[in-house]
């Protein structure tokens, strides 16, 4: 695969990790603790790291123990390199591989935060 040379390396997913994720646009893959990809997704123009924040917060898949991400400021590239990495993880919270469909997946905003909550690198 293409995106396998510029894929981060496995990364715990603590805030101190997501606070170190580039502001870059590009797609990520949430992992479980037992290293399977439970859902590949992209960023838009918000970046990597706020995608993961909100995610982190949101926790809106379960126990996810590691992210992976590829930064990728071509739109058009990302979609390609998550549809790659969606046909060869076939990840259960993506759409066909799971009961719920990617826009069933909201992330409502609630009044507590854990940001705040991690160091200042």
């Amino acid at each position: 695969m293409e995106a396998a040379g510029n894929i981060s390396g496995l990364i715990e997913f603590i805030p101190e990790n997501v606070e170190k994720a580039p502001e870059d646009p590009g797609v990520f893959l949430l992992i479980s603790s037992s290293q399977k990809v439970l859902y590949v997704g992209t960023t838009d123009a918000k970046g990597l790291r706020e995608s993961l924040w909100n995610l982190l917060e949101e926790q809106p898949f379960g126990a996810t123990g590691y992210f992976k991400y590829v930064a990728e400021p071509d739109a058009a590239k990302a979609v390609e390199i998550n549809a790659e990495l969606i046909a060869e993880h076939k990840p259960p919270h993506n759409l066909g591989y799971s009961r719920f469909r990617n826009e069933e997946v909201t992330l409502p905003k609630q009044g507590h935060s854990i940001r705040h909550s991690a160091p200042n690198p």
